[in-house]
């Protein structure tokens, strides 16, 4: 049955050709041979023609481990390289929750009788519209009667990862990385009666309107990149949502634009104090690390992914550098990982990413033995949630798992527990398929259900 079960989800792999020349030769049928085990897969007639040929020529890794009897139940190409997307956030959230502690950072500050100095920690919930709790803003707020610096943070890093689309850069999901985030980078224009902006502070720099080509009549906003000046398409809908910049050609000046940003919102002056103060500061914290985690994982939140990595980078190593805490992380927790990953970035945005479905049944099983369970389940997108809203719609205790998507690539990684009560972790990597991401999600459901009612 297990081998069935693999052969189902192969058929749309291996494309007709190679498939039939595959049985014909009669070769070995040996898929991997892991450190775990030595049971080999074979190749066999499938069971059925659910959708045939689905994957032709894509690129698939399947990796589906037995946590009870230290084995793999499937596996196919398994130690190979894969672009893993958003599956990336499973790697982040792990180092979160060994690094975070139970709640987030929200502030560093130093207080005397007349004057608070604060400095940003890279929280990404500040003023973030997806979480109602803001005692960092409202303890700002309560401190009107003295003057507010803004000191500097010690920022080692790009407003953009390697490997990010530049096309995309009015996208807010992929909204800019700094120091001291406002309002997840994003400023929101509504057009419903007059143009509005959330944060007010945007509505000066709209500098003129430009006309949508091809007869487009939607409302669209842009801005040069580098640039806060934005330009307007009047149209239909109401609001737009754009990534907005932080980062000028040096910290001074992003300083000053977030100063601004909080003179704002705070309806206080807050004063550029362009320096670097390290030690002796006290933390207002934000956040329980749990709920952002859930935002995290459940919608894709890449800002907060991104952010997150910035945070423990400036709790372990005074800077904010996310290549510093990777290589960390890689040396010290994850250093018998099957394969070395490349990994570059928190949220899986950049396609310099790779890494092995093995690797991630390895971070998912330590993820497993060092976290208790009921908080990966409350942490992980269950059945019909979040990005998994439609699948394993009748499995809502089977599957906690996290999907990941770029254009042509699709991943699904995670944990399952059949009908039986077995558990498994799962990592399912599909690369370069030409198809709409609506059937691999499909052949990938079906592969998985058949596991779930039938070990």
């Amino acid at each position: 049955m297990k081998n069935n079960n693999l052969q189902s989800f192969l058929t749309f792999i291996k494309g007709c050709t190679l498939f039939f020349l595959f049985i014909a030769c009669r070769t070995p049928k040996k898929v991997l041979e892991n450190k775990f085990t030595n049971v080999t897969d074979q190749i066999v007639t499938p069971k059925s023609n659910l959708i045939d040929s689905l994957l032709k020529n894509a690129h698939v890794g399947i990796s589906v481990f037995d946590v009870a009897n230290n084995k793999y139940l499937n596996s196919y190409q398994a130690d190979k390289y894969f672009i893993p997307a958003s599956n990336l956030k499973i790697a982040t959230c792990y180092a979160a929750l060994k690094y975070l502690g139970d709640s987030l950072a929200g502030l560093n500050y130093l207080e005397d009788d007349s004057t608070i100095q604060i400095q940003g920690t890279g929280d990404p919930s500040f003023l973030n519209p997806k979480f109602a709790n803001q005692q960092v803003f409202q303890w700002l707020k309560s401190k009107s009667s003295k003057k507010i610096y803004l000191l500097n943070t010690n920022f080692k890093t790009s407003a953009y990862a390697n490997g990010w689309s530049v096309d995309d850069y009015l996208e807010p999901y992929m909204a800019e990385r700094n120091g001291f985030p406002i309002y997840e980078n994003i400023v929101i224009f509504n057009n419903k009666n007059g143009i509005q902006t959330e944060p007010k502070y945007f509505q000066k720099l709209i500098s003129q309107s430009f006309e949508a080509s091809n007869g487009d009549d939607k409302f669209k906003v842009k801005r040069e990149i580098g640039t806060n000046n934005f330009l307007l398409s009047p149209g239909k809908n109401n609001t737009k949502k754009i990534s907005f910049t932080t980062y000028a050609e040096n910290e001074i000046l992003s300083n000053r634009l977030t100063a601004q940003l909080l003179t704002d919102t705070l309806q206080q002056s807050v004063y550029s104090k362009p320096i670097y103060i390290k030690n002796n500061l006290k933390t207002l914290y934000s956040q329980r690390l749990d709920d952002v985690l859930k935002e995290m994982m459940t919608n894709s939140d890449n800002f907060i992914a991104e952010q997150l990595l910035l945070m423990m980078s400036d709790k372990l190593f005074n800077e904010m550098n996310e290549n510093k805490l990777i290589q960390f992380v890689l040396n010290n927790d994850l250093n018998s990982l099957p394969q070395i990953p490349k990994w570059v970035d928190g949220s899986g945005l950049s396609r310099y990413n790779l890494i092995t479905p093995e690797d991630f049944v390895f971070i998912l099983n330590t993820l497993k033995k060092e976290i208790d369970w009921e908080r990966i389940k409350n942490i992980f997108p269950k059945s019909n949630e979040g990005t998994l809203k439609g699948m394993f719609t009748n499995y809502s205790n089977n599957i906690f798992a996290k999907s990941g998507t770029l254009s042509n690539n699709y991943s699904l990684s995670g944990y399952l527990i059949a009908n039986s009560g077995k558990e498994f972790t799962f990592s399912i990597m599909v690369n370069n398929h030409m198809l709409k991401t609506a059937e691999v999600k499909k052949a990938i459901e079906e592969y998985l259900t058949d596991i779930i009612n039938n070990n």
